[in-house]
């Protein structure tokens, strides 16, 4: 099955174990995502076990993945409020070309208020270090989930990574993810001929204290590179469903 890697799908192994590829996170709409998942429901809920391969995706869209959390979540996660720094040239991409005297009397405002704060990090949703997700809803509460990560699982792979790893039915499998996620909302400015991509916003008000970058996330379980990790992720968790029984 490994001309289907690039592919996002879902598809059983052995007629018992679901297996959910995502590649990347832009390339299909959530309501994609949401229609397959939920035509792929009962064997979803009925399995032992199931499985998240987010191995060399990078990225796209965070609400790709969220038609996903009532199958994976086990309650509540924190997702930390981030920081947005707050430059000359990060005020103009607000402007998107346009002068501050052509702004409508509402965006005028929110566009000098920016600008008295420049040269600090600005957090759009206030002084909480934290906003708390609730799922409306939970599946299989009883599951184990294994997620399957190495080093090429950046950018929205990691902030996958970084709310299903609360959960408690999820089990990490594979090499530390990229780190590269404390920096985000990349944007890109031509220069000659060079294209300079550069972060816009930080994932929380503390990453210098609490870092992610450079070394991401570990694994529960670490696999080497130069292993099956899907094959030793079925292997172990097979194992640990006939312990459980």
């Amino acid at each position: 099955q490994t001309e289907r890697y690039s592919d996002f799908h879902i598809r059983m192994i052995d007629g018992k174990i679901p297996y959910i590829r995502f590649p990347n996170f832009y390339e299909k709409e959530p309501a994609f995502v949401d229609s397959l998942i939920r035509a792929h429901h009962k064997e979803l809920v009925e399995a032992a076990f199931f499985i998240v391969d987010v191995r060399d995706n990078n990225g796209g869209n965070d609400a790709v993945y969220k038609p996903l959390f009532p199958y994976i979540l086990s309650g509540p996660i924190q997702t930390p409020n981030y920081g947005i720094w707050i430059s000359e040239g990060n005020i103009n991409m607000f402007l998107n070309g346009r002068k501050p005297e052509e702004l409508e009397a509402e965006n005028k405002a929110e566009y000098d208020y920016l600008s008295s704060l420049k040269g600090t990090v600005f957090l759009p949703d206030g002084a909480a270090y934290a906003s708390t997700s609730v799922p409306d809803t939970l599946f299989a509460t009883h599951q184990k989930v294994a997620v399957l990560i190495n080093e090429k699982t950046m950018s929205s792979g990691e902030t996958f990574v970084y709310r299903t790893r609360q959960s408690e039915k999820v089990i990490l499998y594979g090499q530390n993810t990229a780190g590269i996620i404390d920096g985000f909302n990349v944007l890109t400015k031509t220069i000659n001929c060079f294209e300079l991509h550069y972060p816009s916003s930080i994932r929380a008000r503390d990453v210098a204290e609490n870092p992610i970058d450079p070394y991401g996330m570990p694994p529960d379980v670490y696999v080497d590179k130069n292993l099956d990790v899907l094959k030793f992720a079925i292997e172990h968790m097979s194992l640990l469903n006939h312990k459980k029984q």
